[in-house]
């Protein structure tokens, strides 16, 4: 900086500069210790993709531990209390959502700082008149920078918001993984059932088929009949294949949630596992009703916690038109003379033409944007969960029309089958017959139930909420998936995790 004065005298003193250099230096070496004290060290981190890999690889396989210290009332089988058990302490989904939360409630704990403060010192370099007396002194200033409007408390609030949208993100995040486990496990139980009973025909067309060649060395059947039966039983094994196929996704699908090694994982018995629906009539759920439940929903409550956050954002960007109050000081000497000159200053920007419209226009946007995706989810929820609801009605009309009447009379043409084969009025044949009609019902009817469940899975995930009520669950509105102390003690168990990894 480069200042010119009027006149220089005689009296000036070559040190004044030092002096002067002196002071500013000795005032910014009493500051940066206070200042200094906050500073933050670098610790580093590595990330090891062996240990990561090894320490995964250990955690899948601890579970054949974990089962030779607990009891169960089927030897290996996988209930789903457990099941719900190693979601909450293994699910990698919900290991990220604990890391984000724990991630925005350390950047809520920490308060806008004020500004810093500025200090600048230097030298000045006067002339005299005559352009032959240059003469040198050295000048101090400081300056800090106040906020006149609440702009601190706003970005303290739009943090909060964070913390509590980050929280709710998490507690979302349990609930739908939740009713995801309810959705594999039912899939993994009726797959398995499926698989067995697809056993079991190929067995009972096996038999059908030495029946019938049986009866062709007895010469009461022909060739061709003997041929049908063969191919069901070739069809029966293909069958068999496909379901063993689909056990085998579904099993993986499951364990790959729970983040354990598929073959650990055998289903308890379908009919055992799964109690029944809680609506008698999903169907004729009244509109008041739905709409009081998909209030909960998690995407929902993940779209109020966001649009909260523009809320408190756009009144941070309102509150960042108004400018800041500077105050100064600075201290200098004349230069050629003793004497020193000490400056206080007050400085603002006049607004004229920055106001953040931008920022401001930006922000409205914002919100108005959140609250049209609101609305917009409101009606997709409202329709899937009417779909679903329906759905589920004729599903499990068909269902019941298939076990309650068409099972009833195949069973009944077998024993009739049987009575007349007895007789003497109906030949082997017939009752092979009607065994195949039996085989093929009960198949129709395994596939009923898993489209039954199939839509009530989806019924749950449009409402957000379960309504199957399965062994060894306490109550369909058990609130340790919604409550913030679970919460908590997801995160501190994934902290802990998180602590013997890196040991």
């Amino acid at each position: 900086m480069i200042r010119c004065a009027g006149a220089v005298t005689e009296r000036a003193k070559a040190n004044e500069l030092g002096q002067s250099l002196v002071r500013g230096f000795t005032t910014l070496v009493l500051l940066l210790p206070l200042s200094s004290c906050a500073f933050q060290s670098y610790q580093a981190s590595d990330l090891d993709p062996e240990i990561v890999a090894k320490l995964l690889s250990e955690r899948r396989t601890a579970l054949s531990l974990l089962r030779q210290e607990q009891s169960r009332d089927q030897a290996g089988a996988l209930s789903f209390a457990e099941a719900a058990d190693l979601l909450r302490t293994r699910s990698p989904a919900l290991g990220q959502a604990l890391t984000r939360y724990r991630s925005a409630v350390i950047r809520a704990g920490i308060k806008t700082p004020f500004p810093n403060p500025e200090i600048e010192f230097g030298p000045e370099r006067g002339f005299a008149a005559d352009l032959a007396s240059p003469r040198w002194s050295g000048f101090f200033s400081f300056s800090w920078a106040l906020p006149l409007s609440g702009r601190r408390g706003d970005l303290d609030s739009v943090h909060a918001a964070q913390a509590e949208a980050a929280a709710i993100d998490a507690v979302g995040t349990l609930r739908e993984l939740y009713l995801e486990l309810r959705h594999r496990y039912l899939h993994f139980l009726v797959a398995s059932e499926r698989e067995q009973v697809r056993a079991r025909l190929r067995d009972a067309a096996a038999l059908s088929l030495r029946t019938a060649l049986g009866l062709v060395e007895a010469g009461t059947a022909t060739a061709l009949q003997t041929s049908l039966f063969r191919l069901e039983h070739a069809r029966e094994r293909t069958r068999l294949l496909d379901a063993r196929s689909e056990r085998q996704k579904a099993q993986s699908e499951l364990a790959q949630l729970l983040a354990v090694q598929a073959e650990l994982l055998q289903a308890p018995a379908l009919s055992s596992a799964v109690k029944g629906p809680k609506l008698s009539n999903p169907g004729a759920i009244e509109r008041k009703l739905l709409e009081a439940w998909i209030i909960d929903h998690p995407q929902l409550q993940r779209l109020r916690a966001e649009y909260e956050i523009a809320e408190r954002q756009l009144r941070l960007e309102i509150s960042k038109q108004y400018p800041d109050l500077v105050l100064g000081s600075g201290l200098s000497s004349e230069t050629g003379d003793k004497k020193r000159v000490l400056g206080l200053s007050l400085g603002i920007a006049v607004p004229i033409f920055d106001q953040n419209q931008v920022g401001i226009a930006e922000a409205r946007a914002q919100r108005q944007e959140l609250r049209s995706q609101y609305e917009a989810l409101v009606h997709s929820i409202l329709a899937k969960a009417e779909l679903a609801a329906k759905q589920l009605t004729l599903h499990r009309e068909k269902r019941r029309i298939l076990e309650k009447e068409v099972l009833a009379a195949a069973r009944d043409n077998v024993s009739i089958a049987r009575q007349s084969l007895e007789a003497g009025s109906a030949g082997s044949m017939e009752l092979l017959d009607a065994e195949r009609s039996l085989r093929e019902i009960e198949a129709e009817l395994l596939e009923a139930r898993l489209e039954e469940l199939e839509a009530g899975a989806e019924l749950e995930q449009a409402l957000g909420r379960p309504l199957l009520q399965l062994a060894g669950e306490s109550s369909l509105e058990d609130s340790k998936w919604s409550d913030a102390e679970e919460l908590n003690k997801a995160a501190e168990r994934e902290k802990t995790a998180e602590g013997r990894s890196e040991r």
